[in-house]
């Protein structure tokens, strides 16, 4: 074989390699909110939420070190579902550690745009959604329905209902909307889905995590695990998780992260970075 088609040979066999990147999900610990970056196999990012102001920055620096273990050094999509502390109070301590290139709400509402935020949008590029808008992320599906947002890769299907309106019982998607998750993001505050094979609960140690929503979530049909950004320290160990599922577990957390991995064959493994504990599971059927 002379030296030209080895080199091509070569090249060849790496083309998989390329085309088998994952879709990779970090759920970042802002002790409530739902602050969840994604980033797509073609290297496009998409953050719901940007946590909590003050704290010293904590929050934006917790998701930065998400970000850099993606390699992402700039956030495409900024999604705000709620014009809450919790929810967008990080974005200036955000802004002062990544770029971001599109901001994405479902509107002012009658209590208008927080003057902070939206002195922040004017500068760059700002879209407001409606039902069914599908964010333009090259590789992934990802729609808001009712009151949801979806994210589907391959057979894999993630959601998530952190949206304002949620918290009074409007727009909530029905199970048949829906339909089966694989990963289902909770507060565990309010209506659960039951169709989820994991649920990844985004609390903090005294926010969120409610033990009534948790009992109902592992009464649920179907379901595989339940894991956590934080131990609910009004719960006990019998409305928690194992520890091994469990981010942080202290009430002063160190930031450990919950990162999910997407094989293209819908497969998906979580990682929590507390204590480099992984459990793997398969393509659902469909």
């Amino acid at each position: 074989m002379g030296r030209v088609p080895r080199v091509l040979f070569v090249l060849a066999g790496l083309c998989p390699l390329w085309a088998a990147d994952p879709l990779n999900l970090y759920f970042i610990d802002t002790e409530g909110g739902h602050a969840t970056l994604v980033v797509a196999p073609s290297g496009a990012s998409l953050l719901i939420d940007t946590g909590h102001e003050g704290y010293g920055g904590r929050d934006a620096t917790r998701i930065r070190t998400a970000a850099r273990d993606a390699g992402v050094k700039k956030i495409d999509y900024l999604l705000v579902t709620r014009f809450e502390s919790d929810h967008i109070g990080g974005l200036k301590n955000l802004l002062e550690v990544l770029p971001v290139g599109v901001f994405l709400d479902d509107g002012a509402g009658t209590g208008g745009y927080p003057e902070a935020y939206q002195a922040e949008f004017a500068k760059g590029k700002h879209q407001v959604m409606g039902p069914g808008f599908q964010i333009p992320i090259k590789g992934l599906n990802v729609t808001m329905i009712c009151g949801a947002v979806l994210i589907e890769f391959s057979k894999f299907r993630f959601a998530s209902t952190p949206w304002r309106f949620s918290s009074s019982g409007q727009g909530l998607c029905p199970q048949t909307v829906l339909g089966k998750i694989d990963v289902f993001l909770t507060s565990l505050r309010g209506p659960e889905p039951q169709q989820a094979r994991v649920v990844i609960v985004n609390n903090g140690p005294r926010k969120g995590g409610d033990a009534g929503g948790w009992k109902d979530v592992m009464a649920s049909p179907g379901i595989e695990d339940l894991w956590q950004l934080h131990f609910a320290m009004a719960n006990g160990s019998e409305a928690n998780a194992p520890d091994a599922l469990i981010a942080n577990l202290q009430e002063a957390g160190d930031g450990s992260h919950l990162k999910v991995s997407v094989a293209t064959d819908g497969s998906f493994t979580i990682l929590n970075t507390r204590n480099k504990y992984s459990r793997k599971y398969g393509p659902a059927a469909r």
